[in-house]
C-alpha cells in the first residue's frame, strides 16, 4: 500500500501544487482578460470581416412648389406637418393686377362685329321682302303686257280679214276690168283704177299681215319679260328694281359672309386670351408626389412675385441613408450590395440596398433632401443606402417621422 501511495500522490497534493503554481487572483485575471478579448472580438469583428458605419442619417427628397404666376397666396392646408396624397391642390394663387386690356379690346370688337352681321342680316330680309313685292309686281304687269298684246293682236287679225276681203275684191275687180278691156266694152281709164286699186288693197293686205307678225313676236317677247315699243323700256322698272335688289343682296352675302369669318376668329381669339389670362389670373398648385407638407415659405395672403417659392413637401414614397465610410472600404461596395440597417433606440433591423457610391469630391445638392448630409472627411466617402419603406409600413410606423433619425448600417450582410 505504501508503495502503491508513493507512486500515486493523492489528488488534493495535485490541487495544491497547481494552486501554488496558479493563484486564484492569476485565474480571475486570465478569465477576465479573456472575455475581454471575447467581447472586443464580438464587437469589432464584424467590423473587421464587414464595413459598419453609425454616421448615417435616415433622409428623404423635399420637393419644392414655386409659384407659376404672380397673385396672392391661398394655401389650402392649414398647418405643417400634414399628410397629403399624390394630386392634392395644396395651394392657389389668385392675380387680380394682370392688365385684360387686350382681352377688352377683343370684345368691343367682337361686339361690334355682332352688330354689323345684325345690320347686314336685317337688310338682307328687308331686300327680300322687297324683291318678293316687286316680283309680285312684275308678274302682274306682265300678265296686264299679255292681256293688252291680246286686245291688240286682235285688232291686228281684224283688220287683216277687212284688208284680205278688199284685196280680194280688188283683184277680182281688176280680173273684170280686164276681161271687158278686151272686148273693147270698158275704157283704159277704168283698166288702170281698177289695176291701181288692186295694188294698194294688196300692199294694205301685205301692211296688215306684218302688223300681226310683230304683234305676235312682241307677245312672245313680252311672255319672257322683253318688252318693245315706244315711250318705256325693254324692261319694267320692277324687273329693273329686282336686278339692283339682286346685286345689292350678292354683295351683302359676301360683306356677311366675311363679316362671320372675322366673327369666329375673333372668338377663337378671345378663347386663347381668356385662357393665357387664366393662367395669369389663377393657379393651382397639385401635390408631385406623396408625402407631407414639410415647409411653408411664405405667408397665407402674401402677394408674391412668378417663380418664389411657396412650401416644400416630403416626398415620403422612397426613404434613403446617406452613409459616410473610410476609403479602405470604397473597393468593398458596390451599387446593388444588400445592408443591414439598425435604427438608433430600436431594437429592430431594417434591410437596404447600395444605390450610390459618391467620391469625396462629389457635390450634394442639399437644397433637395430633408436632412443635411453627414459631414465627409477627407479620407472618407458617401454611400447612399435605399431604405425598404415596405418594412416600416408593416410594422405600422410613420415614415415621416423616421427622417433625420441616426442609424448604424452594416454592408454585406442582409437582413
Amino acid at each position: 500500500m505504501d508503495a502503491v501511495a508513493g507512486a500515486h500522490p493523492p489528488q488534493h497534493e495535485w490541487l495544491n501544487g497547481f494552486k501554488k503554481k496558479f493563484p486564484v487572483s492569476r485565474f480571475i485575471r486570465v478569465t477576465l482578460g479573456l472575455a475581454i478579448l471575447l467581447i472586443g472580438a464580438w464587437f469589432f469583428l464584424p467590423g473587421l470581416l464587414f464595413p459598419i458605419s453609425s454616421n448615417a442619417v435616415v433622409n428623404a427628397h423635399v420637393i419644392t412648389l414655386r409659384a407659376p404666376i404672380a397673385g396672392e397666396v391661398s394655401f389650402v392646408f392649414s398647418g405643417p406637418d400634414r399628410l397629403i396624397a399624390k394630386g392634392d391642390i395644396v395651394t392657389r394663387l389668385e392675380n387680380n393686377r394682370a392688365d385684360d386690356s387686350q382681352l377688352s379690346a377683343m370684345q368691343a370688337q367682337q361686339a361690334t362685329l355682332l352688330e354689323k352681321i345684325g345690320a347686314i342680316e336685317q337688310e338682307l330680309l328687308e331686300l327680300e321682302q322687297l324683291e318678293r313685292r316687286l316680283k309680285i309686281s312684275s308678274a302682274k304687269y306682265r300678265r296686264a303686257i299679255g292681256s293688252r298684246y291680246d286686245a291688240i293682236l286682235a285688232e291686228a287679225a281684224a283688220r287683216l280679214s277687212a284688208r284680205r276681203a278688199i284685196a280680194g275684191e280688188a283683184a277680182t275687180n281688176l280680173q273684170r276690168q280686164r276681161a271687158l278691156y278686151t272686148q273693147r266694152l270698158t275704157t283704159l281709164a277704168a283698166l288702170d283704177a281698177a289695176e291701181k286699186t288692186d295694188r294698194v288693197a294688196q300692199a294694205d293686205l301685205r301692211e296688215a299681215e306684218q302688223t300681226v307678225e310683230r304683234i305676235r313676236v312682241e307677245k312672245n317677247s313680252a311672255s319672257q319679260g322683253i318688252y318693245f315699243g315706244d315711250g318705256y323700256n325693254n324692261v319694267p322698272y320692277s324687273q329693273q328694281r329686282v336686278d339692283e335688289i339682286q346685286l345689292r343682296a350678292q354683295a351683302l352675302r359676301s360683306e356677311l359672309r366675311d363679316a362671320r369669318i372675322r366673327q369666329k376668329e375673333s372668338e377663337r381669339q378671345i378663347v386663347v386670351e381668356q385662357a393665357r389670362l387664366g393662367r395669369f389670373t389663377r393657379a393651382e398648385l397639385p401635390a408631385p408626389a406623396a408625402g407631407r407638407l414639410w415647409l411653408q415659405l411664405t405667408s397665407n395672403g402674401e402677394y408674391v412675385t412668378a417663380g418664389a417659392p411657396l412650401l416644400q413637401i416630403l416626398d415620403t414614397s422612397r426613404l434613403f441613408l446617406m452613409v459616410s465610410l473610410d476609403e479602405r472600404h470604397f473597393d468593398d461596395i458596390a451599387v446593388g450590395d444588400l445592408a443591414r440597417v439598425d435604427l438608433i433606440g430600436s431594437g429592430e433591423s431594417l434591410r437596404g440596398r447600395v444605390e450610390r457610391i459618391q467620391g469625396n469630391e462629389s457635390k450634394v445638392d442639399e437644397s433637395v433632401l430633408a436632412v443635411a448630409p453627414p459631414p465627409v472627411k477627407p479620407r472618407e466617402f458617401l454611400v447612399v443606402v435605399n431604405l425598404n419603406t415596405k418594412e416600416l409600413l408593416s410594422k405600422k410606423t410613420d415614415i415621416a417621422n423616421q427622417v433625420g433619425r441616426r442609424a448604424k448600417v452594416t454592408f454585406g450582410k442582409s437582413s
